[in-house]
């Protein structure tokens, strides 16, 4: 039987002057020397990070910092011989294939880490998966095909041409299982070192190619394969909860990387909020439950808020105000809805924007003013066309609309506003953030809040002219955002050790009159030292909040108390526990 890795060499002529050239650019080499030189060159052009970290974390004034370190790169040794020798030990071109493979994810995946400091964890791997088209185009930047061009594509082409020195199969196989034996030798003798591996190996397995994006991989898959098991009904509410007829209308905003770090409305030095600070809006001191939009979104949408992951699946907030009646209408500029959720209707931008075009259309003036403009770019504006419209003639008493942002997404602030409505100039418009000349960063995601409070104002100002409605408005993040600080950008970093701007999120709430009315004692609650004497200005409420009270505020607002709802979680209700 002819080995697949065995083969004969024909030497060049000896008096070619061009040689070593051919010798470098298609070498001759056992599998195992190609191996290590595998090996090495993927920790120095990938996983540099990970041993810059564990310098960092070790001691290396001492022989046990040192041997921590050497450990950690036999382990990284063993892993990758064991991934690649099964290829190796059954053929040739599979042995390639995968070696190729790698390169190629290795450098994708490092230009993010190195441009955006991002850490490729399960939640990570999430966004990936669940990241549409256009979106991942606003990644692109020709530094991404010159990065991957010289650390994958180049070295590919090298792996590729490699030939194999001729030898038996059963020596290939010695070689690797010496290598084996001797690698899991040394951890053996050096176990001191796994106490230090086990304590940081979360972050080194999220920082470390190719098993920070393969494995984080897997794991996702099999979240979401677990994620398909039927759903469990949410208890069923009383027949008297749906009883009154008293007209009720939730708009729920789930903004896209707000952070409140950059909300007026929270300090911040800059006028981002110029309509909002004009109105009685309840602001809400709040921390998101994750920092990636498809954990977030699951846990302000369940009962059971942040410990959703702790109970089997279960219907969300609008399937379950759905099923019981109430008129349910999801509007997104964006993605990671949960996947099983069934409302009244599901419309995504471009379904709204065919309005524009289809005659007999019941549009006011500022939607069809909002018609004419430019359609290109992730504006949010066409949210609101017809929204109106659409709840005055509702036949049910109960109506939620959700409104899901694109908002703050990154990197590509600059698309999130219409061209000459930008507050604050000049703005960067690369996606190269690292890159963006001081402050003007900064300008691009200021803009983009500024424009979403044009949004909000623009829908109190549509809830108020709804006559006989009681109307109310949440806007809630579903996450923050790093804008360099630390050297990070995005957000998906694990929430344990996330940074602020990551977790702390904008939580505001509007009542039209009749729903103020309604609830004086909810009213007289709200209140605090920190609040403006003008019941037209914005009341700061105290105590801290989180994704946990959406689903129950929504519901309370709704008029509904029973099934699901939770009073003490319900903040037109209650302080926070």
């Amino acid at each position: 039987m002819t080995d697949p890795l065995a083969g004969s060499n024909t030497a060049d002529p000896p008096d070619s002057s061009s040689a070593w050239v051919r010798e470098l650019t298609r070498p001759t080499l056992h599998p195992w020397q190609f191996l290590l030189l595998y090996t090495a060159y993927t920790a120095v052009a990938f996983q540099w990070p990970t041993f810059v970290y564990a310098a960092q974390q070790l001691s290396l004034s001492t022989l046990e910092g040192w041997r921590t370190l050497a450990t950690l790169a036999v382990l990284l040794t063993l892993l990758m011989a064991l991934l690649l020798g099964v290829p190796m030990l059954v053929s040739r071109r599979s042995f390639k294939l995968m070696a190729v493979l790698l390169l190629l994810g290795n450098g994708v995946a490092s230009y993010f880490v190195h441009t955006y400091q991002v850490v490729l964890n399960v939640e990570m791997m999430g966004n990936v998966f669940n990241t549409r088209l256009e979106e991942a185009s606003a990644l692109f930047h020709p530094a991404m095909l010159a990065w991957v061009g010289v650390l994958a594509v180049l070295p590919s082409w090298w792996v590729w041409r490699v030939q194999w020195v001729p030898h038996r199969r059963w020596l290939r196989l010695g070689h690797w299982a010496l290598g084996v034996a001797l690698a899991g030798l040394w951890l053996y003798l050096n176990s001191a070192s796994w106490l230090w591996l086990d304590r940081h190996m979360s972050r080194i397995g999220s920082m470390t190619p190719p098993w920070s994006y393969v494995v984080n991989s897997v794991r996702f898959v099999q979240r979401e394969r677990a994620a398909q098991q039927p759903l469990a009904l949410l208890p069923d509410l009383p027949a008297q909860d749906m009883a009154d007829t008293r007209k009720r209308v939730v708009v729920l905003v789930i903004g896209e990387s707000a952070r409140a770090a950059n909300f007026s409305l929270y300090g911040y030095s800059r006028p981002t909020n110029p309509q909002l600070s004009q109105l009685p809006i309840e602001v809400l001191q709040a921390r998101a439950c994750a920092s990636y939009t498809t954990a977030a979104l699951a846990c302000m949408l369940s009962p059971r808020g942040a410990k959703v992951d702790e109970h089997p699946p279960e219907e969300t907030l609008p399937a379950y105000l759905h099923r019981h009646g109430v008129d349910v209408e999801w509007r997104s500029n964006n993605f990671g809805e949960p996947p099983r959720m069934t409302v009244t209707s599901r419309l995504q931008k471009r379904d709204l924007l065919r309005r524009c075009d289809e005659p007999g259309q019941d549009l006011s003036d500022l939607d069809r003013a909002w018609c004419t403009r430019p359609r290109e770019g992730a504006f949010d504006a066409a949210l609101l066309l017809g929204l109106e419209q659409r709840i005055a003639a509702s036949s049910s008493a109960r109506v939620l609309i959700v409104l899901h942002q694109a908002g703050s997404h990154g990197p590509a602030y600059h698309e999130k506003v219409p061209a000459g409505m930008e507050a604050f100039t000049p703005v960067c418009k690369s996606v190269n953030l690292g890159n963006c000349p001081s402050g003007t960063l900064v300008n691009a995601y200021d803009n983009s809040i500024v424009h979403t409070d044009t949004l909000l104002a623009e829908i109190t100002t549509r809830l108020g002219r709804l006559s006989g409605w009681d109307s109310t408005l949440v806007y809630v993040s579903d996450h923050g955002q790093s804008l360099g600080e630390g050297g990070l950008y995005l957000h998906g970093a694990p929430s344990a050790f996330a940074p602020d701007v990551q977790m702390d999120i904008p939580f505001l709430i509007w009542r039209s009159q009749i729903g103020r009315r309604l609830q004086p004692q909810a009213q007289a609650q709200a209140g605090s030292p920190e609040q403006s004497a003008d019941p037209q200005q914005p009341h700061r409420r105290s105590g801290r909040y989180s994704h946990d009270e959406v689903f129950h505020t929504v519901m309370g607002a709704l008029g509904l108390r029973s099934g699901a709802y939770q009073a003490d979680r319900d903040v037109l209700q209650h302080e926070p526990r």
